[in-house]
């Protein structure tokens, strides 16, 4: 059985390879999340539906379980659009007419996602 090196094989100009340790920059390093797309990787898929509704209708995260479309001014069907393509690229899916259409509201919009894999 071969034993599992850690680290860099280099040559040493007599045809051997020599095991070199890995640089402390190539190790993980526990550092906190820094860039907005890190920080949006380690929220939930909830955090990240919640965060949809919130940055598009300006509205506080208690309001979003009666947000229904067409049910508020701020929810027409332009904001319909840009809700479906804004959850279509965070959550890396293509919604299909049938379910853009069956998204009425934000509890049901939850159900949809579902079909998709999004566990929400």
């Amino acid at each position: 059985m071969k034993e599992e090196r850690r680290g860099e094989e280099t040559e040493d100009g007599s045809g051997e390879t020599q095991n070199r340790p890995l640089s402390p920059s190539c190790l993980p390093q526990n550092r906190p999340l820094s860039s907005p797309k890190e920080k949006e990787r380690a929220m939930t898929n909830l955090e990240k539906y919640d965060k949809a509704f919130i940055r598009l209708f300006k509205v506080k995260k208690e309001d979003l379980p009666k947000m229904k479309y067409m049910g508020d001014k701020k929810w027409d069907s332009m904001a319909h659009m840009d809700l479906m393509s804004d959850l279509e690229e965070i959550f890396d899916i293509q919604i299909s007419t049938v379910d853009v259409l069956d998204f009425t509201d934000y509890n049901k919009g939850k159900i949809v996602l579902g079909r998709y894999g999004v566990e929400i």
